[in-house]
Formats: C-alpha cells, sequence, structure tokens
C-alpha cells in the first residue's frame, strides 16, 4: 500500500513525532510511504529522510499563503499516486481537500491534533470541506466533544485515537532517578495551568525540560502570584534544533 502523510511541519513537535512514528511503523511493515511537510523539514522529517522513508518539503513560509505549494502538492500526489493520503493538522488538512478536486486519492484521513485548531474562519472551512475527506481522526475525546458539539465535524465522521508513546524508548521517571516533582516538558503555552497542575507551592520547586523561549514567561508568572521556579534548560532551544537538522541534513546529502 502506498501511504502519503502530509504535515503543516515535520520538526519537533508532538503531532509531528506522532507521524513520523506511524510512518516509520508502516515503512518497517514493508509499506510504500511518503512524507511531506508544508513548511522546511526539520529534525525529525530529516530522521525520516535518513531512513529511508521518502520525505518532500513544499517550502512553504509560515504564516504566507502560497498556492505554488498547493501546485507542488497536486504534482506530487498525481505522480507518486497514494492509496491513502492521511493528512495532520489544520493546514495540511485543508490543503488536503483542496487537492482532491484536482488529483484522484483512493482514501483520504484528516487527523485533528489539538482541542482548538483555529478561529471561526478555520473552522467554517473545516465544515464546508468535510464532505472532501472519507474520515477523521483526533487525539483526545474531549478535542471530539468539542468539534462535535459545535458542529464542526459530525460525530459519524469522526474516531478517537490517543497519541500514542513508544515504551522501549521513554521510561519511567523512577527509573531514571529524577525527582517525584521533576517536570519534563518540550512546550509550555499557558503558564497559569502548567504552575497549577504542577502543585508549586512557597516550599517546592521544579526542573523544567522547557525550550528558552518559554523560560521567560513562567518565570514572570512564578513570580506574581509567589511560586517560585527554578528553571534548568535541558529541552531543545532553536539552536539545538537547527544543530541537529544540520548535522542530520549532511548525512543525508
Amino acid at each position: 500500500m502506498r501511504v502519503m502523510f502530509l504535515s503543516t511541519s515535520m520538526g519537533m513537535g508532538g503531532a509531528d513525532k506522532q507521524l513520523l512514528s506511524a510512518a516509520q511503523l508502516m515503512h518497517a511493515q514493508g509499506h510504500d510511504v511518503c512524507i511531506v511537510s508544508l513548511t522546511e523539514l526539520g529534525p525529525m522529517g530529516l530522521e525520516a529522510r535518513s531512513q529511508g522513508i521518502r520525505t518532500e518539503s513544499l517550502d512553504m513560509r509560515r504564516g504566507v499563503p502560497d498556492p505554488r505549494g498547493l501546485i507542488r502538492l497536486i504534482r506530487l500526489v498525481r505522480a507518486w499516486k497514494p492509496d491513502v493520503l492521511h493528512s495532520h493538522m489544520i493546514h495540511a488538512n485543508l490543503m488536503a481537500r483542496a487537492v482532491r478536486l484536482f488529483a484522484r486519492v483512493p482514501v483520504m484521513v484528516s487527523t485533528i491534533h489539538n482541542i482548538y485548531e483555529g478561529g471561526p474562519l478555520w473552522m467554517a472551512a473545516y465544515r464546508i470541506s468535510n464532505g472532501l475527506v472519507d474520515h477523521m481522526t483526533i487525539i483526545s475525546e474531549a478535542a471530539a466533544n468539542r468539534f462535535v458539539n459545535d458542529r464542526i465535524v459530525p460525530r459519524e465522521l469522526l474516531t478517537c485515537v490517543p497519541n500514542g508513546v513508544d515504551t522501549e524508548r521513554f521510561q519511567r521517571l523512577d527509573r531514571l532517578f529524577i525527582p517525584e516533582r521533576t517536570i519534563a516538558t518540550p512546550a509550555i503555552r499557558k503558564h497559569h495551568c502548567f504552575l497549577r497542575h504542577a502543585g508549586v507551592d512557597g516550599n517546592g520547586w521544579i526542573k523544567v525540560t522547557i525550550s528558552d523561549s518559554i523560560i521567560d514567561g513562567l518565570q514572570s508568572r512564578g513570580s506574581r502570584v509567589g511560586q517560585p521556579c527554578h528553571l534548568h534548560r535541558r529541552g531543545f532551544t532553536r539552536e539545538k534544533q537547527q544543530a541537529i537538522a544540520r548535522r542530520m541534513h549532511g548525512k543525508v546529502d
């Protein structure tokens, strides 16, 4: 079976990782797999390519609509002739549906990776184009209920498929001798929610595996609510991501 995965990005995000894991599994099972990223390939895209998985980029700039990207994707779909086109995240989901107007795609699946994927116009685009997709998956029941209750996606079109975790790769915290209150996270968008659920109090502390771009927000928020945060920079900073990308790109070139 020929399966094309279409993603908004292939950098270091959670959705990118889920897509990469699925592509690796299907590739190992003998299926023909192609990954296409709307934006420039990041570390996960280059990792897929280094493992022999065909990986392409449409080289679209973030936040800049470019019809040339759609044209390139249509040509790629026509040439590669996938049996299944599986798209991930809203920009890729909508672009995949547009492709179906111009190229034959036997089966199309869209995956929603968040309880909130955009404003009213984006949700209207989902509603209008639902007839172009065969099925949709979503990562949680809470997200599914939101999309169904708001009449964005019909219940019969939607299946909840929780994110998977490779238990051979990720170990329990107690096996790594990390303090009980240590929290590891690649990105934190709602600082107050994080601090509340982390259970930090005046006598406590947290250690965070985090990107530098989030640290200032956490520190300022913590100081305002009287919750001290001692942050340990061990995550993927932008510089580290670029270094990984350059190193992996050198291997495949």
